[in-house]
């Protein structure tokens, strides 16, 4: 993403910016950020956190694109509006006039619901409640093993060849060591939807289209979250990734509520890492994907799993890209359920 130098100055009315040199036939954003002021203290370990906490709140506001189709100057009108219920900011630009002082703002202002002010309090809810049944169909996989799960144990067979002797019941560490949280699912994973289902007042859907079939939410969030996923399961990782995200577009099968994709980024503007669900199968009350896909920074994993007495989501095996062999896998498992 390419940035422009302006200057201007501060009136009663607002602030008049001046850029001098933009990009014919290219979509352009407005981006205004909002971030607290921080409060400076004696001690440098307190400036520290309140610096940390105000990048976590900073906030990107951008417009909807706009493409300048001609060389000549434009006056370009914009406001910073607050939905009221939802307390999120967005960019309204109100006009556009080209150096005649013909207001040519529907032809340079693309409609794209994703910039706009999000969906009203009755589509909402309703999106809710959908977000709500896949998470509890997601539980099987999103979450802890299933209570009735008393044990297991497995080999992790490394990229080497060497096996790793792995054993999990119920009085096993679950975090915060990702050498812990791998060894339950036998891969690293803190997947970014268990966000979504948890914190659903930090969501703030921009678009939503709902059918008997198929459902697909844009969203942002009012703070930022964190995404992780490795290969591995400690302490050598092959790959491990952790990235931030802020937006996102969620397609969901609406008859099973399962997730089919979820595309997600640090920003409407950010590059985006991308996570397909596939081959689900039911499990308890809830269904589990056999294959999943997470293409991130670069990465591309490909993970097959299988599902272990009818209740355990394990890794089964994963690989890079379109490598032909697997990078690591698991055999001989053993399950022990409670009776």
């Amino acid at each position: 993403m390419r940035r422009y130098d302006f200057y201007g100055t501060d009136t009663y009315l607002g602030r008049d910016w001046q850029v001098e040199l933009l990009p014919r036939n290219e979509p352009l954003h407005i981006v205004v950020v909002r971030e607290p002021v921080v409060e400076e203290s004696d001690d440098p370990k307190v400036t520290k956190e309140r610096q940390q906490e105000v990048r976590r709140k900073r906030v990107e506001i951008v417009s909807p694109p706009i493409r300048l189709v001609d060389p000549q100057r434009y006056h370009i009108q914009a406001t910073v509006n607050q939905d009221a219920e939802s307390e999120a900011f967005f960019v309204v630009v109100d006009s556009i006039q080209d150096a005649l002082g013909v207001d040519r703002t529907a032809e340079l202002v693309a409609k794209d619901p994703y910039f706009g002010p999000p969906v009203d309090a009755t589509l909402r809810a309703q999106t809710l409640a959908l977000l709500e049944r896949v998470a509890d169909a997601a539980k099987p996989w999103n979450a802890s093993p299933l209570r009735d799960v008393e044990s297991y144990e497995y080999d992790f067979i490394e990229p080497d060849g060497n096996a790793k002797q792995v054993s999990i019941n119920q009085a096993s560490s679950t975090g915060p060591s990702w050498n812990d949280i791998a060894r339950l699912r036998g891969f690293a994973y803190m997947p970014p939807l268990r966000w979504l289902f948890s914190q659903p007042e930090n969501i703030v859907f921009h678009a939503v289209e709902i059918s008997d079939e198929r459902a697909t939410l844009q969203y942002r969030l009012k703070e930022g979250r964190g995404f992780t996923a490795g290969l591995g399961i400690g302490p050598s990782w092959g790959p491990f990734f952790s990235t931030g995200f802020s937006t996102g577009v969620m397609v969901i099968d609406v008859a099973h509520a399962t997730v089919l994709e979820h595309r997600l980024s640090s920003g409407p503007l950010g590059e985006e890492a991308v996570e397909t669900f596939s081959d689900y199968v039911a499990v308890g009350a809830g269904f589990a994907p056999q294959s999943l896909r997470i293409q991130s920074n670069g990465n591309d994993l490909r993970l097959a799993f299988k599902i272990h007495n009818e209740r355990l989501w394990l890794l089964d095996k994963a690989s890079l890209g379109e490598e032909p062999e697997p990078t690591i896998k698991i055999e001989n498992v053993v399950v022990n359920v409670k009776e």
